[in-house]
């Protein structure tokens, strides 16, 4: 079929031409059609189910929301790992399932599973469901809401109109998944009730709640109306003036109306967050991103939708909105880097094919591939529904030089017979007729070895999936275009004949390098000794120089993350007035550029128990000096608190790839929290400049006042628990009845005390009951004082502490999962109690099931190699041949990842790793092309060693082109610095290095073995012969 295709090229040029022209006009247009990314999309496969409870501790929440949803979560089919927190009035829970799992069933599965969960609490929301992590995923944005210049108003009071007017303008837009708000607080219709008034009018607070909850109107049917059918509704909810008036009670005196016990007004809530940009209090919106969409595209939309926004209803209300975080931009920088990595490289694999072969027209022939293969490339990649980012033009740019190795082999070839005169067009079919089942079996070899990469599901293939796609079309388009449109340009381009009539210049050096060959491995004994030296040398030094193992690179963008634990039971309030107070203080002067390095922008919120930092660098060469300058003045002596600076990754939020998780688990809590404390003290003195976070905390700090209710004396007074619960949520942060719509928003409708109380004086405070007497709360209830968890986590109905480790500069993964294994954890198996045990998880569990999978995967590979050669020579003994060289390129990819370290720190991570796959497909196409030209040479009756000679003499010139014009095709992507360079730093390490060594031994290897196996001689006979 091949030779068909190849003699047709031949014979028809008009048609080649059409398709060289239909190829650049349909890549050009794929290019800027495809979806951009950072990243490829890796399939996380979660679904995350948030319950929120208002007013509930997180107690409370575990108990009656927590537990019910994990006992039926867990049996839902394919669920890999089940993570759940319970904090002050929500629960959240994020299920992970197996890669195989479609998660439309699984979603399905778990809706059904929350119908049947039965007494959830009456206040309680229902559940909110969404595919994906959530409010864990990575934003593509931060956008702040300011004042405008002038305006003296309080941002935060503006809540509302962001999450009604704004908010939903932003999650319209094509392409955004959600959004998140944080700062701000929500206006509410406030009755502030007089809890004297209401003593003295004899008003039971329970009552009083349920009636005014009935604020609402009532659908009640229809009926008829002689011809019409009227609707029936019953109109009873109230405006706010009905509502002044509502009779709340009634007695012989008097009429009791709500206005008489309650001021009725609008108000605001306790914000849940505060924000500030740049030193100035504001409102942060952070969007989310859907899958498989292209970043670029929804950056613009969402900056034209900002734009409106900013001119049109924020204007109007005296706010301006400006973007504090911009992910495209670090896209665009490293696409750019890339797209300039490319172009080098082809630049400078041409200027070594010129140097060969020293005469432009031969050199821009064979050069002409890799326009035409890549435009080619970029048509599969958008037909296969795949995206542009780094991953995948690095790729490209891997092969890039490759993609000529095809036309190299047939243009030497077509003009080695052109050379011998004849009819051109019969030579041409010929000459690529020859070569073109060697080039078919180095092409399958490349193919195959991606294969298990490009059909498993895991997140780490899904991840390489693209590079390898990328490779794998480059390697099959660039093999079409050398057998079709190279012989059918030289059979047109009568001068090219001058090429092969000169002498080739380096052809002393081919005959010499044969000649030395051949006398290293003339011998039985210099045989064995090559082979058993190189083979055992190989795999001895590659065990030697492996590196210690990393998850995922960092990468190098411009982007600072701090996470903040503030003290315990601090309030928002304190944190706003202290913390935020003293953190801007000393971030300004580097903001205003009075001290270096200089800040362009940063952002402070505190959430919760939970606080953080962003900021950008002016300059981004300097972000590593920033970072220091922020742990080390910024967040340095602030008291109790806890806090980390680090660049942010670009595989996630924080330290992304490169953190352990290190989970105590159990159902002793006390116990708990002294091992993780103990932990904690020894994973900081073993991993010196390592960040430790712990996870909720290390102790039970949240400061509560803890009512437990007297059943007997409630029941006395005709309340029970639920009653008693409904008082207190009233004299604290106020009780929910509901929402209340004005006709324009909705608000939320909240009963609310006057009264300030103090947990002095809540005790002695007077109630009435369900009888009608008035009692104080010290005679329903007892309370204390005490401290109690802010947060409970689980894991996999487990309750869990887990300390966060991410470890220092220039130290790998691998190595501080080993150092916490053999120094800290035998010094913590003594404290354990009550089954509690210690589990790895986070990247350090992805870390080994990766390792796991990269080693079944380059195992399958070289099984996937050898068969495929076999299948090709129809020879097992000469596929052995080949598939051993390989070693020999592994020690030269560790030994090049071993020199990148002496100028910059470059780990053994996963994108590294899969240079030593991408190695074998390159490396035994030197092999292929060898053991095939010298069983060429014995198929036409030569000898063996002549046919060793003739294949080294006509193979080391092209063997040494294709090598060279791939390593420096490759090496921009290795000397280069720049965004995303660390992306692809180690894995053009690892292929450069092993592709060197590989060509050098490569032709001492195979002549040695074939002459060994092919005509073996005892070395008792061998020794005596000499």
């Amino acid at each position: 079929m091949a030779l068909k295709i190849s003699a047709a090229a031949i014979k028809n040029p008009t048609a080649v031409i059409a398709c060289i022209v239909l190829t650049v006009v349909m890549g050009l247009g794929y290019i800027y059609k495809l979806p951009v990314q950072l990243v490829p999309d890796v399939e996380l496969d979660r679904i995350t189910v948030y319950s929120d409870w208002p007013g509930a501790a997180p107690a409370e929440v575990e108990a009656q929301l927590l537990e019910p949803q994990e006992k039926l979560f867990g049996k839902l089919s394919g669920l890999a790992n089940l993570e759940a927190s319970a904090t002050f009035g929500r629960s959240t829970i994020v299920l992970t399932f197996a890669p195989d799992t479609v998660v439309e069933n699984a979603m399905l599965e778990l809706v059904n599973s929350l119908n049947s969960i039965p007494n959830y609490p009456d206040d309680a929301n229902e559940p909110v469901v969404v595919v994906g992590a959530g409010s864990n995923a990575t934003a593509i944005s931060w956008l702040s809401i300011r004042p405008a210049e002038g305006n003296s108003a309080l941002v935060l009071d503006s809540l509302n109109l962001i999450e009604q007017v704004v908010q939903p303008q932003l999650e319209r837009i094509e392409g955004v998944a959600s959004t998140r708000l944080i700062g701000g607080r929500k206006r509410v219709l406030a009755i502030e009730v007089d809890p004297y008034k209401a003593a003295s009018f004899g008003i039971e607070f329970p009552r009083l709640a349920q009636t005014l909850a009935r604020n609402h109107n009532v659908s009640a049917g229809s009926i008829d109306a002689g011809r019409r059918k009227l609707s029936l509704r019953l109109a009873s909810g109230y405006s706010i003036e009905q509502l002044r008036q509502s009779i709340v009670a009634r007695n012989a005196e008097r009429v009791v109306r709500l206005a008489d016990v309650a001021e009725v007004k609008m108000d605001y809530a306790k914000p849940d967050g505060v924000f500030s940009e740049n030193g100035g209090t504001s409102i942060a919106i952070s969007v989310q991103a859907v899958k498989n969409v292209s970043v670029l595209d929804v950056m613009d939309r969402l900056n034209k939708v900002v734009s409106v926004l900013g001119e049109g209803v924020l204007k109007q209300n005296g706010l301006t909105i400006t973007q504090v975080y911009d992910e495209t931009v670090y896209i665009n920088d490293a696409i750019e880097q890339v797209y300039a990595n490319l172009a080098l490289g082809i630049v400078l694999a041409v200027a070594v094919l010129w140097w060969f072969m020293r005469r432009f027209q031969a050199t821009m022939v064979v050069a002409f591939c890799i326009p035409l293969t890549l435009f080619s490339a970029f048509i599969l990649i958008g037909a296969l529904g795949r995206s542009i980012n780094v991953v995948s033009l690095a790729g490209l740019a891997l092969a890039a030089g490759l993609s000529i190795d095809a036309a190299i082999v047939v243009f030497e070839n077509v003009l080695r017979h052109f050379h011998k005169g004849g009819n051109r067009e019969k030579a041409s079919i010929v000459a690529t007729g020859q070569v073109t089942g060697a080039l078919i079996a180095s092409t399958l070899t490349t193919v195959a070895i991606f294969l298990p990469i490009i059909f498993t599901e895991d997140t780490t293939s899904q991840l390489f999936s693209d590079l390898a796609i990328a490779i794998t079309a480059t390697v099959v388009l660039s093999l079409l275009v050398s057998i079709t449109v190279i012989p059918a340009i030289l059979v047109r381009l009568k001068s090219v004949r001058g090429v092969s009539a000169n002498a080739d210049r380096f052809a002393p050096l081919w005959d010499r390098w044969t000649d030395i060959v051949m006398a290293w491995t003339s011998t039985a004994k210099r045989r064995w000794l090559w082979l058993v030296s190189l083979v055992t040398g190989a795999i001895v030094l590659s065990w030697v120089l492996i590196p210690k193992v990393d998850y995922l690179p960092q990468g190098n963008q411009n982007s600072i993350f701090a996470y903040i634990s503030p003290p315990p039971g601090v309030s928002l309030a304190v944190a706003q007035d202290e913390l935020e107070k003293t953190i801007n203080e000393r971030m300004l002067p580097y903001y205003q550029h009075h001290k270096q390095p200089y800040i362009k922008n940063y952002w402070l919120g505190f959430y919760g128990r939970y606080g953080f930092l962003g900021a950008t660098a002016a300059d981004s060469d300097e972000v590593d000096e920033l970072i220091n300058v922020i742990n080390n003045e910024i967040l340095k002596d602030l008291p109790d608190v806890r806090a980390y600076a680090s660049r942010s990754s670009i595989f996630g939020r924080f330290s992304g790839g490169r953190v352990v998780d290190v989970n105590i688990q159990g159902s002793d809590t006390d116990n708990l929290m002294t091992v993780a404390n103990a932990a904690y003290q020894k994973i900081g003195e073993s991993l010196k400049g390592a960040s430790v976070q712990p996870i909720p905390g290390l102790a039970f700090d949240e400061p509560e006042f803890r009512v437990q209710p007297d059943d007997r004396s409630l029941a006395d007074n005709g309340w029970d628990r639920y009653d008693l619960g409904r008082v207190l949520s009233t004299l604290g942060d106020g009780l929910w009845l509901g929402e209340f719509f004005d006709g324009r928003e909705r608000l939320d409708l909240k009963l609310t005390s006057s009264e300030e109380l103090t947990p002095e004086t809540l005790l002695n405070f007077p109630v009435v009951t369900a009888y009608g007497n008035v009692a104080t709360l010290a005679e329903l209830a007892t309370a204390e004082q005490r401290v109690s968890a802010a947060t409970i986590r689980r894991i996999n109905g487990a309750r869990t502490v887990t300390l966060r480790v991410v470890p220092p500069q220039g130290m790998s993964l691998e190595q501080a999962i080993a150092q916490i294994q053999q120094d800290v954890e035998p010094q913590l198996q003594p404290l354990l109690k009550n089954n509690s045990r210690i589990v790895y998880e986070g990247t350090a569990a992805a870390l080994s099931s990766a390792i796991q999978s990269m080693g079944t995967n380059v195992l399958l590979a070289v099984l996937i190699l050898y068969l495929v050669i076999a299948a090709l020579f129809s020879s097992f003994k000469d596929s052995l041949y080949v598939v051993l060289t390989i070693p020999l390129a592994a020690v030269g990819g560790f030994v090049a990842i071993r020199l990148t370290n002496f100028f910059v720190f470059q780990p053994l991570d996963l994108l590294t790793m899969i240079g030593f796959i991408i190695l074998l497909g390159m490396v035994v196409n030197n092999a292929i092309l060898l053991v095939a030209e010298i069983r060429r040479g014995t198929s036409e009756q030569l000898q063996l060693v002549d046919a060793i000679r003739l294949g080294l003499r006509n193979r080391a010139r092209p063997i040494l082109m294709t090598t060279l014009t791939t390593v420096f095709g490759m090496l921009p992507l290795l000397l280069l610095p720049g965004e995303g360079s660390e992306l692809y730093r180690g894995l053009a390490a690892i292929v450069i290095g092993g592709m060197l060594l590989n060509v050098v031994f490569t032709f001492i290897l195979v002549p040695t073995m074939m002459q060994i196996f092919e005509a073996p001689v005892p070395l008792a006979r061998a020794a005596r012969s000499r």
